[in-house]
């Protein structure tokens, strides 16, 4: 069995590996930005209460809880679309490996679906060139094999 594409991450140049840890550090950086209003919200909230003082509703919570509100808002409905679409996927498959590659399609199939035979398939199968001329419905009229000589 393969390894997870985890594990292979060794495996790839130094260069991207290196471009993923500065894009991972960069989206980290700009997330920790973009949450530094919770961040001083929270560490003043704490220095309020180690101090004795009641956290005024004006300081900030508000929005902090409008904020947080809404993440969890989002939270939840990810969540929900995410335990519905595994229960239908339970419930159609049940368990049966869906993922399956298909069966591979054999030269007299081929050959049904193209008007050859078996043989005229394997023919053109090991044809290093191959024309084949078809009508205007797809159905082929006629294929020439010809070998490469030198000069091609």
């Amino acid at each position: 069995m393969k390894e997870p594409i985890i594990r292979e991450g060794a495996s790839r140049p130094l260069y991207l590996r290196l471009i993923d840890i500065v894009m991972t550090l960069l989206i980290w950086a700009s997330y920790i930005y973009l949450l530094r209003g919770v961040f001083l919200f929270i560490a003043s909230s704490a220095e309020d209460i180690a101090h004795g003082s009641k956290i005024s509703l004006g300081s900030g919570i508000v929005a902090v809880g409008r904020s947080l509100g809404s993440y969890v808002e989002v939270i939840a409905v990810n969540s929900a679309i995410f335990i519905a679409w595994a229960l239908y996927n339970q419930l159609m498959y049940g368990g049966r490996n869906r993922r399956k590659s298909a069966d591979p399609v054999k030269a007299a199939e081929i050959g049904a679906f193209f008007g050859l035979t078996g043989a005229q398939v394997d023919e053109c199968r090991q044809a290093r060139r191959l024309v084949v001329t078809h009508d205007k419905a797809g159905a082929i009229l006629e294929y020439q094999v010809s070998s490469i000589t030198k000069g091609d």
